[in-house]
């Protein structure tokens, strides 16, 4: 590839390791043109004994870290007149399944967070859309699949291509909302989940 990049791991629990961050990006690449928000955990308890704890650590990483780091980036790319924030939701903010009720409020809220800065930052040329994964191939989805078997033959029965997505097709559509050939999008959820949200 032409373009510069750079990878930082931080904890976006922590704001000020937020700013740090996007400070040295715009120090180091001059400006800021893509941001994929792709923090996210999980949880699963039946809600009546969903701990306070685990709430909050959920709504703390998915929805505050998520926002933080979109309000630091969108300053900068408000600044400049462009930019393509993609943030990463989840099936989970768009339908209902038992189990998992703090990971579906927080990917539900990024749902709605994403629509919302479209909406403010598109005047300045800013594109904000979101990716809704359904099963992923990840390292997580087959580890909890192994602990419960019954969740692949439930969600695979129910899902059109039947079978799990790869993280390269999360990739793709990244890099389709990054692109010029996105242009004209904002505000939008594109669901790579095999069709689970068609019916």
């Amino acid at each position: 590839s032409d373009g510069e990049h750079m990878q930082l791991q931080i904890d976006l629990c922590d704001r000020d390791a937020i700013a740090v961050v996007v400070e040295r990006s715009v120090e180091i690449l001059g400006g800021v043109d893509i941001c994929v928000n792709c923090a996210g955990i999980g949880g699963r308890s039946p809600a009546i004994s969903y701990g306070d704890d685990l709430w909050d650590r959920v709504l703390a990483t998915n929805v505050s870290g998520s926002f933080a780091m979109a309000k630091l980036v969108g300053a900068h790319m408000i600044t400049q007149g462009s930019g393509s924030i993609i943030n990463i939701a989840s099936i989970g903010g768009l339908v209902g399944w038992a189990g998992s009720v703090g990971y579906q409020v927080s990917k539900g809220a990024i749902v709605q967070m994403t629509r919302s800065l479209a909406a403010e930052w598109g005047p300045a040329g800013v594109r904000v859309n979101a990716i809704a994964p359904g099963h992923i191939a990840t390292e997580l989805v087959q580890r909890q699949w192994l602990v419960e078997p019954e969740l692949e033959e439930f969600f695979l029965s129910r899902t059109p291509l039947a079978r799990l997505g790869d993280p390269v097709d999360v990739a793709n559509a990244a890099v389709f909302l990054a692109s010029d050939a996105s242009r004209m999008i904002t505000g939008q959820v594109l669901a790579v989940d095999g069709g689970y949200t068609s019916q």
